[in-house]
């Protein structure tokens, strides 16, 4: 799971607080600069200069990536409408032009749609978490290149002062929205991330990858880590961890690793959350698994 923080027309932004959007189009030129790594559930922080005289740009809220795809200008507007930041298709077309090197409509825009997006009720700074960004960025940085825990640092700063509350008021949705429970999604992710490695020969892993499709399909679970070797399931404070077996010739070998592994994920997990979740683990295998479950989930779950 990556992050960015991508300078952001502040404008634009303020027209989604304003009017409580959780969901929005995240539009951009599509000669800029190119994403080397963001994908379908990374989290696209909003970097903004808060006043004229604001010396450094700051975060001011995020969204989650659902999908990125390239339109023209016309097809922009009629698929998301004021989902662009404006209320008119000539006010969203005077935006496109002022951020197009040209001057002309770009012939293609990238379009990044972004669901729960959240908006802080104060503004977040990288330089509190130890990043100086070069006052003429253009375009984004990777947030966690340097340092995997430098998002989790920016959520926890953001949830002590909340969501900002127009915004909140203002939401179509009832629902409440809890700045914990991403932190908590960053903070599994990160942890799969970090404990990619595995044991499984190739055919081992195409064996794996199957009976997680197969398992996330009969068990409606939407999360699959990046490598596509590991589940998961995040809520209300619970983290379940879908993890699959494959037992080869050395039978012993095999469940040291799977008890290893599942403790350092947990370890990961804690290590980059500011408050400690239940999280328990689901075995996934065409073998007996019992002995593997009892031993994780009875000794350190």
């Amino acid at each position: 799971m990556a992050s960015i923080a991508y300078v952001t027309n502040s404008q634009m932004i303020e027209y989604h607080r304003i009017n409580g959007n959780r969901t929005m189009n995240f539009w951009r030129p599509s000669y800029t600069k190119k994403f080397a790594d963001f994908n379908e559930g990374d989290y696209l922080f909003f970097l903004v200069k808060t006043s004229p005289r604001a010396k450094e740009k700051a975060l001011t809220g995020y969204g989650r990536c659902v999908k990125s795809q390239t339109m023209n200008f016309k097809q922009m507007w009629e698929t998301f409408d004021k989902q662009n930041g404006y209320d008119t298709r000539e006010a969203l077309k005077e935006a496109v032009l002022k951020a197009s090197k040209s001057k002309t409509l770009p012939e293609k825009l990238n379009c990044i749609y972004l669901e729960d997006v959240v908006f802080f009720q104060s503004p977040v700074y990288l330089s509190e978490v130890g990043i100086n960004v070069n006052s003429n960025l253009e375009s984004y940085i990777y947030l966690d290149k340097e340092d995997a825990s430098v998002t989790s640092r920016i959520l926890q700063i953001a949830s002590e002062s909340g969501v900002d509350m127009w915004s909140l008021i203002n939401s179509e949705e009832e629902e409440q929205i809890d700045m914990q429970e991403d932190h908590l999604l960053f903070a599994v992710n990160q942890a799969l991330k970090q404990c990619r490695t595995h044991i499984y020969k190739e055919w081992e892993q195409k064996k794996i990858r199957k009976m997680m499709k197969k398992y996330l399909e009969d068990h409606e679970v939407e999360m699959l880590s990046s490598s596509g070797m590991d589940g998961f399931v995040v809520k209300d404070n619970q983290v379940e961890i879908i993890v699959p077996v494959v037992y080869g010739k050395e039978h012993d070998d095999t469940m040291q690793y799977c008890v290893g592994h599942c403790a350092m994920i947990k370890h990961l997990i804690l290590k980059n959350c500011p408050y400690e979740p239940e999280i328990r683990f689901t075995f996934v295998s065409d073998q007996d698994i019992s002995l593997i479950s009892d031993i994780v989930n009875s000794s350190f779950c």
